[in-house]
């Protein structure tokens, strides 16, 4: 199973709590995490994890290129925006992976990724137009 990008935590009416791990201080041995109160509606706060996650990911990464191993895959279990969306960015940190998903999960990746959803979801929730198709 995947690891969870973060999680949004209701604090109250229209207020959310989005908290992503960001791994172990390698001295104290204690967790990080970035913590930001979103005030808005849910799809706010989730498109604000989801830019939190295009913008961070490469920390997350950076234990396997130190642990000496070789990725070479990335395997998407399920066809939702989290489990491929920005998967270029680990790309570019490991170019010989291989980005494996079955046929059905790329079906539904191909809808989540159409123009139409892309359009009426990504666009809104990101209006400095920082989300585009690669």
């Amino acid at each position: 199973m995947a690891r969870k990008v973060g999680q949004i935590i209701a604090r109250g009416t229209q207020r959310w709590l989005i908290r992503v791990y960001l791994g172990r201080d390698h001295e104290t041995k204690k967790r990080k995490y970035h913590n930001r109160t979103i005030h808005g509606s849910m799809r706010e706060a989730q498109a604000y994890l989801t830019k939190i996650a295009r913008t961070r990911p490469r920390p997350r990464f950076d234990w396997i290129a130190h642990s000496g191993k070789n990725l070479t895959a990335i395997y998407a279990t399920h066809g939702h925006r989290d489990y491929f969306f920005g998967v270029n960015i680990i790309q570019k940190k490991f170019p010989k992976a291989r980005f494996v998903a079955t046929s059905e999960v790329i079906a539904v990746m191909r809808k989540q990724a159409s123009v139409p959803v892309v359009e009426s979801y990504w666009k809104h929730a990101f209006p400095d137009k920082s989300i585009r198709r690669s």
